[in-house]
């Protein structure tokens, strides 16, 4: 049971880890599904083991406090990352908190700021998002379209001339990051086949 809840906890984690090549997201919850699974079921097992054997009425209190506070825990962290999850320029806040130089949580940010008519802020997240991401043709194009509504178009002009040079050169290097992930992926799933003698 050991083994197979460490199975579960961490070889599902590992692809997208970023440990062995860049993935290009951020560990988020839909990749943690399966290792939590191993996680609660090593913690069971662990608390069951631990409460099969003959201990003093102490120890027993003291892992059952253990436990509880453990779900406590995960219970508040569980209610605050909902609270995360209310809007989508609260969900993208958070992404760009964790990772200030991701140019898709910025766009998206800038999106929703520009949606809520607050175009100063998304002004401001497009221009970030253009210089730490600059292959990020969206930050580019709503930062144009944002230029437009704002009818500056002097800018919008510019931004659209920068992304009509850098337009082919993205093109070429997005291909060729396609390719690198296919290559990546093909291999990632040959590793995982001979360790696991299939």
């Amino acid at each position: 049971m050991v083994l197979f809840s460490l199975t579960l906890a961490v070889c599902p984690f590992i692809p997208a880890s970023n440990l062995f090549f860049p993935v290009g997201f951020v560990v988020a919850e839909r990749i943690l599904y399966m290792p939590s699974m191993g996680y609660c079921l090593l913690v069971g097992h662990s608390v069951n083991f631990l409460m099969k054997r003959r201990q003093s009425l102490f120890l027993r209190g003291a892992i059952t406090v253990g436990v509880a506070g453990l779900i406590g825990v995960m219970a508040l962290r569980t209610i605050q990352r909902n609270e995360e999850w209310v809007s989508n320029a609260s969900l993208y806040s958070s992404g760009v908190r964790c990772n200030s130089n991701n140019g898709v949580m910025l766009t998206n940010l800038g999106i929703e700021h520009g949606r809520l008519k607050n175009f100063t802020f998304a002004e401001k997240l497009y221009r970030r998002s253009m210089k730490v991401a600059p292959e990020h043709s969206r930050g580019f194009s709503n930062f144009g379209g944002l230029m437009e509504a704002l009818k500056r178009y002097d800018e919008a002009e510019e931004v659209g001339e920068r992304e009509g040079e850098g337009g082919r050169g993205r093109e070429r290097e997005r291909e060729r990051e396609r390719e690198r992930e296919m290559e990546m992926e093909g291999m990632s799933c040959l590793t995982f086949l001979a360790h696991t003698g299939v």
